[in-house]
């Protein structure tokens, strides 16, 4: 039988422990699914002989979200270093003052979560950040939907389906220039903004500027939505990934 192998990202994406079974698993592959161009390319680095993009999905909620009451920017991630919700926090902090009722609510819990919390508390920004902790993934999703600016500043992103479940409600999103996930989204027909990684000072000045700008925030939102309607729905991604694999078995 034909053998399909599934890749996500972490992988493929400079891990050391695992590398002999990747790099076997990848070889003895008939097909590879990468879930982005960059997976792709890193599992054919290792030896993945054959490989096919089908972007992950996310289900269209009925209507975009209403505006929420307050400027509120959000993450769904875990709490973990390569997500980076420490740079949002010290964006955070340039910001306070200039937004009134500004907040950051962040979803999901790790090994980071006292350090963000000690940084919130040394940046005296402990009063507009809430740490929800790890919610079921229906409260995930409306608590990413229900803000103002999806905010993800992660690295090593090898897709990123957060961004395009807060873009479907007509949620903007912010995320890292170079990664594989936001880079590909955003050429998809946009409604995320990307800003350098590490860069804290622009990443700070691009929510400012989004903020102080409810026209193209509506805009940016109405876009979002549109590409993930377009691209990223889980019936497309059903229908890709049927068709990989009756390819693959019809050519045996």
């Amino acid at each position: 039988m034909p053998l399909v192998v599934s890749v996500h990202g972490h992988d493929v994406q400079g891990r050391r422990a695992g590398a002999p079974a990747v790099r076997a698993a990848l070889a003895h592959a008939d097909l590879v699914l990468a879930n982005s161009a960059g997976t792709a390319q890193r599992s054919a680095k290792l030896g993945a002989r054959v490989t096919r993009v089908v972007h992950l999905g996310t289900d269209i909620p009925p209507q975009p979200r209403p505006s929420p009451p307050r400027p509120t920017l959000v993450t769904v991630a875990h709490l973990a270093a390569r997500k980076r919700h420490a740079d949002v926090i010290s964006a955070l902090a340039l910001l306070r003052g200039r937004h009134p009722g500004l907040r950051y609510v962040i979803v999901g819990d790790g090994p980071e979560r006292a350090r963000l919390e000690a940084l919130a508390h040394s940046l005296v920004v402990d009063d507009l950040v809430e740490f929800r902790g790890q919610l079921a993934h229906e409260e995930a999703l409306a608590a990413a939907r229900a803000g103002t600016l999806f905010v993800m500043a992660s690295v090593e992103e090898a897709f990123g389906v957060a961004y395009v479940e807060a873009m479907a409600a007509g949620v903007p999103a912010i995320g890292c220039r170079g990664e594989d996930g936001p880079e590909e989204i955003a050429h998809a027909g946009g409604g995320i903004v990307l800003v350098a990684a590490g860069e804290v000072q622009a990443l700070a000045a691009q929510i400012d500027a989004l903020l102080r700008d409810p026209q193209e925030l509506d805009r940016l939102g109405q876009r979002a939505r549109e590409t993930v309607e377009r691209e990223f729905t889980w019936e497309r991604c059903g229908r890709e990934t049927l068709h990989a694999y009756t390819t693959l078995l019809n050519a045996q």
